[in-house]
């Protein structure tokens, strides 16, 4: 969150992600997200689009659930959000790939099962924190 204040987060849809995988390693832990899979590109493949938005339905918990990976956005519904994605290591990343916490406390993070996650009207998703399987911040 360096660089980032609650002032500027002021108005942010606070949306929780299901982990996918999570790998302490040391002082941070690996994130992966729950995503629709998508056909791998052939490699003589270069006019596929490149997948920039996901597509998510909201739950009455505010847990999202990702619909559909797209190229451009368009035909969002009611109940429905955008959330922009990054491309690591040749795979769409939703906000971060990673969560660092102070050294020594690794064990406290070890029951994540969701990502807590500010959302604004853009899709841009920062991630503010780590909550266990009742939903309950890390």
């Amino acid at each position: 969150l360096y660089g980032w204040s609650p002032v500027a987060m002021h108005g942010w849809r606070a949306t929780l992600l299901k982990l996918f995988g999570a790998k302490i390693q040391g002082d941070y832990m690996n994130l992966r997200f729950e995503l629709p899979r998508t056909p791998r590109q052939s490699r003589r493949t270069t006019s596929a689009p490149k997948l920039k938005w996901a597509v998510a339905t909201l739950d009455s918990r505010q847990v999202a659930t990702i619909d559909k990976l797209v190229a451009e956005v368009e035909g969002v519904k009611s109940g429905q959000m955008i959330l922009k994605l990054k491309t690591r290591k040749g795979r769409p990343v939703l906000g971060t790939d990673a969560y660092f916490f102070k050294e020594g406390t690794a064990k406290k993070f070890q029951n994540a099962r969701f990502g807590e996650f500010r959302v604004d009207a853009s899709g841009e998703a920062i991630l503010v924190g780590l909550a266990d399987e009742d939903l309950k911040p890390l």
